[in-house]
């Protein structure tokens, strides 16, 4: 069987999972044989935590680029498409070399498992396994590219999933994502608050300056806000912890493309860290800010790295 005809067989079983939904929240346009890059740098606090280590930097620094890669051949009617991902290798500035140790864990750990990533109308992102289940990172892909509705300017939804993991127990996951058109949409004052947004004035501000800027130069922009939280459990429905990531993200509507995004926040999760046959687990914790950059499309992109769903 040749190589293409496995990717069309491979195409044809996954269809069968798509489920159509609005298209309103439709708005990347990741038409025909597209290369996009982001380079990503994290500057705020790391805490390194394991059975035999601590470690913690409040001044961090790290940078890594990643791109999508879509592809013509699998271009349909319904403009669904089969996309590969590709994750660099981490630049730590000023961390212990462990860190890109875990990094490079976690790379080739999810690269072993999915196969396949597809793009539906809604503009989620499904990723799939080798035995045709759904891959957890897919839920994930919403972080780097939030699902928009350009009719109501709001966006809300939740996922209840699981996060396997060959070492030890299942772990289980609530993902809550709420997203809004920060100038089109006002939310109600009995909404919670968010402290992480409301208190940083610094960001409030390049808010503002950018949405001056880009109107005295008549730049058309849609600035999304979204808030992506999680809370995960073991098997024994003890809490393992929290993360909140809220994220302002600068879309250019004429070109459907997202130009850059802040993301800013905590995250704490596991990485195994596996040594002389034997199987530990380094818990990391981020508080700080990402910021994303949408990188010239002239730039080559590289086949360094790991890449998702071949």
């Amino acid at each position: 069987m040749s190589k293409i005809f496995k990717k069309m067989k491979y195409f044809l079983s996954l269809s069968l999972f798509l489920i159509p939904m609005s298209k309103s929240y439709s708005f990347y346009e990741l038409v025909g044989d597209i290369s996009i890059r982001y380079d990503v740098i994290f500057e705020g606090e790391i805490i390194l935590d394991s059975r035999f280590m601590s470690y913690t930097n409040k001044n961090a620094k790290v940078t890594f680029d990643y791109s999508l890669v879509s592809r013509s051949e699998f271009t349909d009617d319904d403009r669904r498409f089969v996309v590969s991902w590709r994750f660099s290798p981490l630049t730590s500035h000023n961390l212990p070399n462990i860190f890109e140790r875990l990094w490079l864990n976690l790379l080739t750990e999810t690269t072993k498992d999915a196969v396949y990533t597809v793009k539906l109308p809604s503009d989620n992102f499904l990723v799939f396994q080798k035995n045709g289940e759904r891959h957890p990172l897919g839920y994930f892909f919403e972080i780097l590219f939030p699902i928009i509705d350009i009719e109501n300017y709001r966006y809300k939804k939740s996922y209840k999933i699981e996060i396997p993991n060959p070492y030890r127990e299942t772990d289980y996951m609530n993902i809550d994502i709420e997203g809004w058109d920060f100038f089109r949409y006002s939310r109600p004052s009995t909404d919670r608050p968010i402290p992480s947004l409301e208190t940083n004035t610094a960001l409030i501000n390049k808010i503002y300056t950018e949405y001056s800027e880009r109107r005295k130069n008549k730049q058309d922009t849609i600035y999304w806000l979204q808030m992506f939280e999680t809370a995960t459990q073991n098997i024994y429905k003890q809490n393992k912890g929290t993360s909140t990531l809220v994220g302002m993200y600068f879309l250019d509507p004429e070109k459907a493309e997202l130009s850059r995004y802040i993301l800013i926040g905590d995250a704490s999760f596991d990485l195994p860290f596996v040594q002389n046959n034997s199987v530990g687990f380094v818990n990391i914790k981020f508080n700080g800010k990402f910021t994303a950059t949408l990188a010239d499309p002239h730039k080559e992109i590289d086949d360094t790295g790991f890449t998702i769903g071949n």
